[in-house]
């Protein structure tokens, strides 16, 4: 078979057309008030729907005369989505919500075209590119992966974060390939990181990551390039705080999310292992911990439900936040060989693929209730055989690497894909790993390529 760029563009055009039917598909099926339960629209929960109410947040502000960058909540999730959100529906012209309940019939299937369009230009640009560097049976393969891998496809087609970060991510890998040691185009590979920083905050950190790559590849030039980076890096950073200290934030950069998750995802665990008791006993010994510290502190809380306390003014939250992360790192601290075993138990989680998790997100209300089901217990088998076989093709691929030139962009690849594990392994979501499989697509597309 003859693979030549018509061939690629045209891969690259059906994924997209599939990609707008899937999400029409699901639109028409489910954004409607009858399939609500507990007044929750079936597509826009648990961490979307605080983004939801993020952007109307913004545009509520937006309405009473409030600029748009100091408009909204003063502790987001994240920095970037909620405002592309609020942008488009400013565009547009209509709300999010009605009633503290997300509306249906508000222009979702455009915002969810427009996202998917985007990802798959810069599939194509990216494309482009590749072709001074690999085959074309080798692009086609690895263009192949990345348009239609359900792992990938299925998050165009919802409203998490992904999908937008997937773009900004190839947009970095397409600025990054070549390894250009020009001053300018390295400020704008720093405005790509700071772009994926500001959509997933576990990527605060990349930019060490990148600085060891930097060193790697450019050895004694190293200097400019790097300068580049931390400049363009730097801007992002500056806008998020300038933003955040508009609407009086007292941690201007990094969003809250950052210090509670390890409290909230890995630390029960630990207690539990350690003090041979069940989670619900750790939760509680954790909770009433920070009870007393609260009360020591004259810290009012409105909430003691959950393992996070409620504490509603922002001050005195923010010290909060401050103690269970430090809370946090004295437990693991404490405890390095229990940490171990469990990050290593999550992260085997994290790494199993999950080609059908947007579908029962739609289907069930919430993990707890999906994870009760035959259907999950079912399907783990299924996703182990998937995994083992993407993984063996994406390996053969890698290993095939070492026979050819591409010495940097292994370098960079392998680098990225560890610091996805590395940063998110420990959370035990399948979802988090994703943008791994982004940086691992040359791989599997050189699977394919039979020419050294």
């Amino acid at each position: 078979m003859l693979f030549d760029q018509k061939k690629i563009n045209l891969l690259i055009l059906i994924s997209f057309i599939f990609s707008c039917c899937l999400s029409l598909y699901y639109l028409n099926k489910f954004d409607h008030y009858s399939e609500y339960k507990n007044n929750n629209h079936p597509m826009i929960k648990i961490a979307v729907r605080n983004h939801w109410y993020e952007a109307q947040a913004i545009l509520d502000d937006v309405k009473i005369g409030k600029k748009f960058w100091e408009s909204g909540e003063k502790n987001p999730d994240s920095f970037l989505p909620q405002k592309i959100l609020a942008l488009y529906y400013l565009i547009i012209n209509k709300d999010l919500n009605e009633n503290e309940i997300v509306k249906v019939n508000n222009g979702k299937g455009y915002y969810l075209i427009i996202k998917a369009f985007l990802y798959y230009f810069i599939i194509y640009l990216l494309s482009k590119k590749l072709s001074l560097i690999f085959c074309k049976k080798k692009i086609f393969f690895t263009v192949l992966f990345l348009s239609l891998l359900p792992d990938i496809f299925q998050y165009h087609s919802s409203f998490w974060n992904e999908s937008l970060f997937f773009s900004i991510q190839l947009l970095f890998i397409y600025l990054i390939l070549g390894f250009p040691k020009l001053f300018l185009h390295n400020v704008l590979i720093g405005l790509a990181v700071g772009l994926m920083m500001s959509v997933s905050d576990e990527y605060f950190i990349y930019i060490f990551f990148l600085t060891v790559i930097y060193l790697i590849i450019f050895k004694s030039q190293f200097l400019k390039p790097f300068l580049g980076l931390v400049l363009g890096y730097s801007l992002i950073l500056l806008v998020i705080f300038m933003s955040n200290s508009l609407k009086g934030r007292p941690d201007k950069v990094v969003s809250y999310g950052i210090k509670s998750a390890i409290y909230i995802y890995l630390v029960p665990k630990i207690v539990s292992e350690k003090n041979d008791i069940n989670i619900t006993s750790s939760i509680t010994k954790l909770k009433n911990k920070s009870i007393i510290w609260a009360k020591k502190n004259n810290i009012n809380y409105v909430d003691d439900k959950k393992l996070l306390l409620k504490i509603e003014n922002i001050n005195d939250n923010e010290k909060y936040l401050n103690y269970i992360f430090k809370e946090s790192l004295f437990i693991i601290i404490k405890s390095p060989l229990i940490t171990f075993k469990e990050v290593l138990r999550k992260s085997m989680h994290t790494v199993t693929l999950n080609p059908f998790y947007i579908n029962y997100f739609y289907k069930y209300n919430g993990k707890g209730e999906f994870l009760k089901t035959d259907t999950h217990r079912k399907l783990i088998p299924v996703r182990i055989i998937y995994s083992i076989i993407i993984y063996s093709i994406i390996l053969i691929g890698f290993l095939k690497f070492f026979k050819k030139k591409n010495t940097y962009l292994n370098t960079f690849l392998t680098i990225s894909i560890f610091y996805v594990i590395i940063s998110l392994g420990w959370m035990g979501n399948s979802r988090y790993f994703v943008p791994g499989l982004i940086f691992m697509s040359p791989f599997f597309g050189n699977f394919f390529n039979s020419k050294n």
